[in-house]
This record gives structure tokens, sequence and C-alpha cells, in this order.
């Protein structure tokens, strides 16, 4: 896939309070073989689901191949919980590529955009903790979105009962950009007060061919881990692209 950016930004929040207690994978033997993405042969399953460790060739400071190809890429994350934030920075500790802010998102989104570099990637992902939080995300994909309109987004969301899943999108359809691009995977049927049953991406600008490619592996994914037959796989231009 071609990569949009030498930049890297991400706006929100490592603490989830709906988290998934899903199933971790230990193989790829479903996913098509010439997917873009694979997961190592030899993955085992995770002692501890709710644990956010990258293998060795994803770290950031990792000499890895992706890393050695592009030295002038610099990442920029902000987080705003204190502990959190320590922990990411002791994990990029080093890396001079690395910035990382302890601040509101919303601001963050505001101050760093457009980048120097006039391309970039940002996240954008709340935990969805406060009743606003919904609106408060879409804004921040406006306000950025107005500042660096090239610039590829992807906002994320938790598929839950209560109805946030389609008011973020609804709300995101409503700001009529262009390309933007809903994918959804929920691995199991969706019940009120059950938390987390799957997640969802509101990608602006997503690099050619990224919609190809998930129409290839969002389906392997949703079979891979599925828990029940609610699951299912989603992809659909809120906004046809040009």
């Amino acid at each position: 896939m071609r990569m949009p950016a030498p930049g890297f930004m991400r706006c929100g929040a490592m603490r989830r309070s709906r988290r998934w207690n899903g199933r971790t994978v230990s193989g790829v033997s479903m996913i098509p073989r010439d997917a873009p993405f694979l997961l190592p042969r030899n993955a085992r399953p995770c002692s501890n689901p709710g644990a956010r460790s990258l293998p060795p060739s994803m770290k950031v400071g990792s000499r890895s191949r992706a890393i050695r190809d592009r030295p002038a890429s610099r990442v920029l994350l902000n987080e705003l919980h204190p502990e959190d934030h320590g922990k990411l920075a002791a994990f990029v500790s080093g890396d001079k590529r690395v910035t990382i802010n302890e601040g509101d998102a919303a601001i963050a989104v505001k101050a760093h955009l457009p980048p120097p570099e006039r391309r970039g990637f940002i996240l954008i992902d709340p935990p969805y903790e406060l009743d606003d939080e919904p609106r408060r995300a879409v804004q921040m994909l406006r306000d950025g979105h107005r500042r660096f309109a090239t610039g590829a987004f992807a906002l994320w969301y938790p598929v839950t009962g209560d109805g946030l899943a389609r008011l973020v999108a609804k709300e995101a359809q409503a700001l009529a950009m262009p390309k933007m691009l809903k994918a959804e995977l929920l691995v199991r049927e969706v019940i009120v007060d059950r938390g987390l049953a799957g997640s969802g991406l509101i990608l602006v600008n997503p690099p050619w061919p990224l919609a190809d490619e998930l129409n290839m592996l969002g389906p392997a994914l949703c079979k891979r881990l599925r828990q029940d037959d609610g699951a299912r796989w989603s992809l659909d231009w809120l906004s046809a692209p040009d």
C-alpha cells in the first residue's frame, strides 16, 4: 500500500472504558495468502488480552525495514492521561523522530496542522468516556481537515449497544468531506450493556489502494474473529471518491 506521508500524528487516549474481551489470534490460516498485511505465522495467544504490546519489528525505535526506509519520518503523539503519557514516553524513549505532547487533543489538532511536510496521517481515537466525546471527535476531524485538506485522517469509534457508532458515522457524513470511507468490523451481535462488539474507522482521503485491500482483509478477519452469528464486516463510501 502506498503510504500517504512521512508524518504521523495521533490524537486520543490509550485508556478504554469499553474494553473488548475478545479472542486473540493464534494464526492466520484463514487470511488470504495474497493479503497486503499478514500477522506472523508463529503468533501465539496473548496471556493478557488487554495488553497492547507490539512485535519488535513494529516498535518505533526498532531497526525494522519500514523505519530504516523512512529516516526523515516523524511522529507526533498526544496523550492527556498522565500515567499513559509516561508509559508512552518510556516506550519511544531515545527516538528523536517522536514527539509526545500531554494536552487536549482538540487543541493539538489546531496547533500542529498542517505539518511542514504537507503530507501526513492523523489518527483520532478518543476513549469515548464522556457524553460529549462523539461530538468532540467529529469536530476534531472537521478542524483537522479544514487545516490540512490533503491529509489522510482516521477517526476510530467503538460499536456498542448505545447508538454511539451510528451517531459518529452520521455526524461525520454530515461534514460532507470528499473521499470519506467507513470501515466497520463486528465480532458478535451488538447488545445493550454488553460492552464492545466491534470497532469502526471513518477514513478521509484513504490512500490508494486501501479500499481494495480492506475488501480483501475485512471478510477474512471477520470470519477469523467471529464469536457468534452477529459478526459482520462492512465497507461503505460515505462520500464517493473522485
